[in-house]
This record gives structure tokens, sequence and C-alpha cells, in this order.
């Protein structure tokens, strides 16, 4: 990204991976970069309305509300976002719901 987006528009993120190293181990590698949010977009899966194991629901609520400020900032910024939950359609896989 160019340094001429404006505050608004550039998303800050740091890029997380862990590359193979020559003697076959692996190391945290973070890079900075900008976005522009504009040409952003954010698609959140598997978020239950519930789910069979109790500890993976807790899990769940304690994910669901910084995921959602999150993404009110995103949104705020100019990136597209779409949610919702999973379901299973008669006869095919799982897709997200509307």
């Amino acid at each position: 990204m160019t340094s001429a987006l404006s505050a608004a528009e550039a998303l800050k993120l740091t890029l997380r991976s862990q590359p193979k190293q020559p003697d076959g181990t692996f190391a945290p590698l973070e890079k900075p970069v900008q976005w522009d949010a504009k040409k952003t977009a954010l698609i959140v899966c598997d978020m239950w309305d519930d789910h069979w194991c109790k500890s993976a629901a807790r899990r769940m609520t304690e994910m669901a509300r910084p995921m959602n400020d999150m993404l009110k900032i995103a949104r705020a910024k100019g990136v597209r976002s779409r949610s919702g939950s999973r379901r299973i359609s008669a006869g095919t896989s799982c897709s997200c719901a509307t």
C-alpha cells in the first residue's frame, strides 16, 4: 500500500507466519503492513449460536465480544464484512446463513 492512505482508510495489521528455517525448525516472523480498508473484506465463519459441548460454547462466548469489537472498528474504517452462523442444509454441506 502507498503512504498516501489517510488514517481512516489505512488498516494497520501485523502479519504473522512461521516459515521453515534451513535447519528444519519453524520460527515466528512478524511483518507490519497497511491495507486499504475499502479494498479489504472479512469473512467470519464457524460462529455458533450454540454448541453441544458446553466448554466450546463458553469459549465462543468469550471470543464473540472482542471479535465483535474488532469488526465494528474494521467496518468504521470501510472494511466490508460478512458473518452468520452456519447451518446444515438438507443433503448438502454447511453453508453460511444469509
